[in-house]
């Protein structure tokens, strides 16, 4: 739990005592009513401020099209989709977000055109999108035929091309 103390001393220039053991108990309002003077003291549940900054953090993981696998949060972060020189090992940056990627290397390592259903299914050279292998593709680009094959997943400059 969390004690927050909202008010000031009842005295100009009063300072608050040191914490002590006394703090964390039931007496919280007690001793700093006692110490601060005319103290409103509450008691927040801090555990609904993680759930809320926790959901804030979950939030960006959307922010990609839900047809898209994504690579797995505990790869070493990375920012181009699609590239091989920002990785360790044999491994290619996978989409994660908009704002960032992360370093990913293959499981089954599945062809162009393979049934995947995570990221990791799919060779290094592949995203995972629609349930199938395909190619990274800058966006606006012929690099998947014409540049309407290279679909917008959310990311600013990368797409994945048309399965």
């Amino acid at each position: 739990m969390l004690l927050v103390a909202v008010a000031g001393c009842a005295q100009a220039g009063t300072e608050a005592p040191a914490a002590d053991a006394r703090l964390g108990g039931a007496s919280d309002a007690a001793f700093l009513d006692g110490a601060l003077g005319t103290a409103d003291a509450r008691v927040i549940d801090s555990s609904a401020v993680v759930d809320a900054t926790l959901a804030v953090a979950d939030a960006d993981l959307t922010d990609l099209s839900p047809d898209l696998e994504t690579a797995d949060p505990s790869g070493q972060v990375c920012t181009t989709p699609g590239s091989l020189g920002e990785c360790p090992g044999i491994a290619v940056c996978q989409f994660y977000s908009s704002t960032e990627g992360r370093c990913e290397t293959c499981e089954t390592c599945g062809n162009l055109g393979a049934s995947c259903s995570a990221s990791d299914q799919c060779d290094i050279l592949f995203a995972c999108y629609l349930g199938k292998c395909t190619n990274f593709c800058t966006l606006g680009t012929s690099e998947c035929g014409p540049p309407t094959n290279c679909i917008d997943i959310g990311h600013p400059t990368k797409g994945a091309c048309l399965p």
